[in-house]
């Protein structure tokens, strides 16, 4: 029997944005990147990539590794031209059983906690728009606990990021 499980994503989204620049700036390796219109350029890791921030939870380290392309056979991994109506720059946790959305919220948050001024400078520079975004899949009728802390609110309020919730019930 499947259980229940959540991801949770930080999307920065634009008309059209260098997703580079939001990587140099935050120093933050993305799970997932494109440009607008056709994006054909291959993702290519910084050349030091342990300089950036990375993860301290081993299981996110370990999602994050298998989407960043930073296992040694993956270093150029080409994109797929696919013609975008937007630029985006994300980080996610992947899915992970959970009978708590905040376990899932806190992993992004714990990455984006020292950059709330990056982010606020980076918003009106490129009219970016953030999201937290979290998806639960249920399973057996287990929904998974569902709030808010106090600085969860605060970090995306200060951000002027929105909350986007997608819930998909099978069983």
């Amino acid at each position: 029997m499947d259980k229940t499980n959540v991801k949770a994503e930080f999307v920065i989204l634009g008309d059209k944005f260098d997703p580079q620049i939001i990587t140099d700036n935050l120093k933050i390796i993305p799970t997932r990147c494109w440009t607008k219109e056709i994006d054909k350029r291959p993702y290519v890791l910084p050349p030091n990539p342990e300089n950036l921030v990375r993860i301290k939870d081993s299981d996110l380290r370990k999602i994050v590794q298998e989407h960043d392309g930073s296992s040694s056979e993956n270093k150029h991994r080409p994109r797929p031209k696919i013609k975008h109506d937007f630029s985006r720059w994300d980080i996610e946790t992947g899915y992970q059983e959970s009978t708590n959305i905040n376990i899932q919220i806190n992993q992004i948050y714990q990455i984006l906690k020292n950059k709330i001024n990056i982010l606020k400078k980076l918003k009106p520079k490129y009219a970016l728009d953030y999201r937290l975004v979290i998806v639960i899949n249920v399973e057996d009728n287990e929904k998974p606990g569902m709030c808010f802390d106090h600085y969860i609110i605060d970090f995306l309020h200060e951000i002027r990021a929105i909350i986007d919730i997608d819930m998909y019930i099978y069983s």
